[in-house]
């Protein structure tokens, strides 16, 4: 099995697709239309110089942040850990 190793401070994330939205009346707004400028997605790898994240964490970062990558057939985003927004936490 193949795996993708981050290197430095680079964190390797999977995208959480967006969900199309229905409005009340039943129309469908797809993920195209008022785009949010931030994503999250699952940290699948991180480099050694990374400390606060963790594999498994789900983040937050800018849409236009980092570079994707094909792997594997997969799209994944290349972030820089100073590129992450936050970490969810449950309370």
């Amino acid at each position: 099995m193949k795996i993708l190793q981050g290197v430095k401070n680079k964190v390797i994330v999977k995208i959480i697709k967006e969900i199309e939205k229905t409005t009340e009346s039943g129309l469908i707004i797809p993920e195209t239309v008022n785009k949010a400028p931030q994503l999250f997605g699952e940290v699948i790898s991180i480099g050694e110089e990374v400390k606060e994240i963790n594999i498994s964490d789900i983040i937050c970062f800018h849409r236009n942040g980092g570079h994707d990558i094909l792997f594997d057939n997969n799209i994944y985003k290349v972030l820089m850990d100073t590129e992450i927004y936050g970490v969810m936490k449950e309370n």
